[in-house]
């Protein structure tokens, strides 16, 4: 990790900077410009939020993953009015950031084949860290990490359950419909906020594209996670429709893996949670993250960090 950032285990002290920097980038009246400043700022004194950085566990520093539960039942998928039922499952409230990549980096990550699949090993062909680790403009301990393939994403999860303590298959990517109804809720809404139109400083998108005009603001770059206080679904889980797109587990047509949200270029369109998009699982690209969800969370997880 880049020494010009603030890098430790948070706690629950805050400095009174920290505080003050946590009310402007939650303030939902602060111009994007002004919370990204704040939030850069607020990655070089360590993120102290619950879900952006780690937490120490058993002699490792692992991802603080802040859990949001999606009751099961039916939602609406896609246009067609489709309802489809899931059951409850937890899903991260932030996509993960680089903060939370970088134990998978100089762990065993990248060395145990136990986290691949067999085409993902094949592919690694002696890779160290994802394609965009060392490029500055993306290694921002609280932004998401972006650069990483499918095989990438999958093996993280097999990362983090094992290291957790869980079944190896209790944490992973999600599937195209946990991810549409943890953006959507129940009420077949286009938007996280509840709205089916998208307005200036909503989420971290292209709002200035011509076909899909919507304000002034184009950062060109991904933000810190959860600055964006209109981005959240009704379960508060946040940056859905902007900051990156995410992998899922969902495979299209046996060629590529379903790829769900907007991402920091994406137009207001593109940003709906309905929109549907795909790519070989080897790309790698400046605006594709992940998130992960777990089917069930065991019950040594709520003593794992002391919550209740």
């Amino acid at each position: 990790m880049d020494a010009q950032f603030g890098f430790s285990t948070p706690t629950r002290m805050i400095t009174i900077e920290q505080r003050d920097l946590l009310r402007t980038m939650r303030n939902l009246t602060t111009p994007p410009p002004e919370r990204f400043k704040a939030a850069f700022r607020m990655a070089k004194l360590g993120d102290p939020r619950p879900g952006v950085g780690l937490r120490r566990y058993r002699g490792e520093d692992l991802p603080d993953i802040d859990w949001v539960e999606v009751p099961g039942g039916e939602f609406v998928y896609q246009e067609g009015q489709r309802y489809t039922a899931l059951p409850t499952y937890f899903i991260a409230r932030y996509p993960i950031t680089v903060a939370q990549f970088t134990p998978f980096v100089q762990g065993d990550g990248y060395r145990n084949p136990a986290y691949w699949t067999r085409a993902g090993w094949d592919w690694l062909e002696g890779r160290q860290h994802p394609q965009l680790w060392e490029a500055p403009k993306w290694h921002i301990p609280n932004h998401p990490v972006v650069g990483i393939s499918w095989y990438e994403a999958h093996a993280y999860c097999c990362w983090l359950a094992t290291h957790l303590g869980f079944d190896a298959d209790v944490v992973r990517l999600p599937s195209e419909w946990e991810w549409e109804k943890a953006a959507r809720g129940t009420d077949g809404r286009l938007y996280p906020w509840g709205s089916n139109r998208a307005q200036e400083g909503d989420a971290n998108i292209n709002e200035d594209y011509a076909y899909y005009h919507v304000g002034r603001y184009f950062m060109k770059r991904t933000s810190a996670v959860g600055i964006y206080p209109r981005d959240v679904s009704p379960y508060g889980v946040a940056d859905l429709s902007g900051n990156v797109r995410e992998w899922c587990l969902t495979s299209f047509h046996d060629i590529g893996r379903v790829v769900r949200g907007g991402g920091w270029f994406s137009n207001s369109h593109q940003a709906q949670a309905t929109h549907r998009n795909w790519f070989y699982p080897s790309n790698c690209d400046h605006s594709i993250g992940l998130r992960v969800v777990a089917a069930v969370l065991p019950h040594h997880y709520y003593s794992l960090y002391g919550r209740n």
